[in-house]
């Protein structure tokens, strides 16, 4: 094709036709011009291609965490939903006293929660993506209500957790029980008359009330929590 082109130049500048010429090399210098940016064109579109292709593997990532996190907290809602009913029925009834008695493992778990075991990495990192906010705005604005939401329910869960290792830690040890308790969590043979005791100890039932509180306060933020990404896996499955 480059050696038709090249004969029909030199035939045109041997008949001395300038005029002809000119129009020619224009037209070829036209016809280069248009093949770059139909090649250009192609380019762009293979990396808008490309592009698209990144952004659904990411949704894919952050739908997969999320359905993680989602699990782990209905399971930490569930049981710490069940120790509240115990704690509930223990601080608010005297007559609940003796249920606790013939379920006297439910005595020791009075005093424990669930709290939250996950992190969101993918979310963290796609939400200093500015493709993500880009491409998803309602999806990038869900993102952030669930990390203000995980960020909260962690500041309540470190609270809880140094309320824990100070009172309830500390009460077991400042009466004794240390070895009572860490046979319990271990899963070992302990006193079952020892632990039963605990339910007519004053100090033991307020241990109760400072853990029940903060359970309570730590269950109603992963609640909320659970609520977000609810709605942002709606979101995703919309868009997918």
């Amino acid at each position: 094709m480059i050696s038709f082109f090249r004969h029909i130049r030199q035939k045109l500048i041997q008949q001395n036709r300038v005029t002809r010429y000119l129009v020619y090399a224009l037209g070829e210098i036209l016809l280069v011009v248009i093949g770059i940016l139909i090649a250009l064109q192609v380019n762009n579109w293979n990396e808008d291609r490309k592009s698209n292709k990144v952004s659904a593997q990411t949704i894919q990532k952050l739908q997969a965490e999320l359905s993680e996190v989602k699990a782990e907290i209905e399971e930490a809602i569930e049981v710490n939903e069940m120790i509240l009913s115990w704690a509930d029925g223990y601080l608010q009834s005297s007559s609940y006293v003796d249920s606790l008695k013939a379920e006297y493992t439910r005595i020791l778990l009075m005093t424990s929660y669930v709290s939250l075991r996950v992190d969101l990495p993918v979310l963290n990192q796609e939400l200093s993506s500015d493709q993500l906010i880009r491409e998803e705005p309602d999806l990038t604005n869900k993102l952030r209500s669930i990390k203000l939401g995980y960020e909260e329910a962690s500041s309540i869960r470190d609270i809880s957790r140094s309320l824990w290792n100070e009172n309830v830690i500390g009460y077991y040890f400042d009466n004794q029980l240390l070895v009572l308790y860490n046979a319990f969590l271990r899963g070992q043979d302990y006193n079952k008359e020892e632990v039963i005791s605990l339910l007519y100890d004053e100090e033991f039932k307020n241990v109760v009330a400072l853990t029940t509180l903060s359970n309570a306060q730590l269950t109603r933020k992963l609640k909320e929590l659970l609520v977000h990404i609810d709605e942002t896996l709606q979101l995703i499955d919309q868009g997918l």
